[in-house]
């Protein structure tokens, strides 16, 4: 509790961190559409008409090349800090003031094992222990929201329900659906300290 930082503290502030951009050349899959596409940058895939109405699985595959001395402290995938949110009044429910790099949530494989999972900060997962020098397969498995399905469908139509019961139900906001951004935003750096 004392002012200032320890000798050592600061040896470890100092020490350089080496980075290794991991946001191009990627190979994905959407699991549902049974379609593969190449990625030259990592960007939400509602951009593409392919894809924008996609909900489902989506999987990154890519090879790594790392270092040897890169291996000498602790790695990790870092997906970035997320995109801050300004608050606004909202008549119902709660509204999260971050919006992740990932959209929504990622399982994170290094060489066939499971390093961990992103869906909250930090977006971050450690990867040291599943490293090698050499090449290395990372596959980050994606999931979004259904919701980018929803609005690319026509609305229901309710006018059998409404000619027996009469107009009970009114949907509300249905017309206003549009994709969220989905997948990896990127930029995702690979990390040593």
């Amino acid at each position: 509790f004392r002012p200032g930082k320890l000798e050592s503290e600061i040896a470890v502030a100092a020490k350089p961190q080496q980075q290794i951009d991991i946001s191009t050349n990627w190979k994905i899959t959407f699991e549902g559409l049974k379609q593969t596409e190449d990625m030259p940058q990592l960007k939400s895939w509602t951009g593409n008409p392919a894809t924008e109405y996609y909900s489902g699985k989506a999987i990154y595959e890519k090879t790594v090349e790392i270092p040897g001395s890169f291996l000498t402290g602790d790695a990790a995938i870092d997906f970035g800090k997320g995109e801050p949110v300004a608050p606004a009044a909202m008549p119902n429910g709660m509204r999260a003031l971050l919006e992740s790099p990932v959209r929504e949530s990622a399982l994170v494989y290094v060489n066939g094992e499971l390093a961990g999972s992103v869906w909250h900060p930090p977006y971050t997962v450690p990867v040291r222990k599943y490293l090698h020098a050499g090449q290395n397969q990372l596959r980050i498995v994606v999931a979004n929201l259904a919701i980018n399905e929803m609005a690319g469908k026509a609305l229901p139509v309710y006018t059998l329900l409404k000619d027996r019961y009469g107009d009970r139900f009114q949907p509300q906001g249905f017309e206003n659906f549009h994709p969220l951004p989905a997948g990896i935003l990127g930029p995702v750096q690979l990390v040593s300290r």
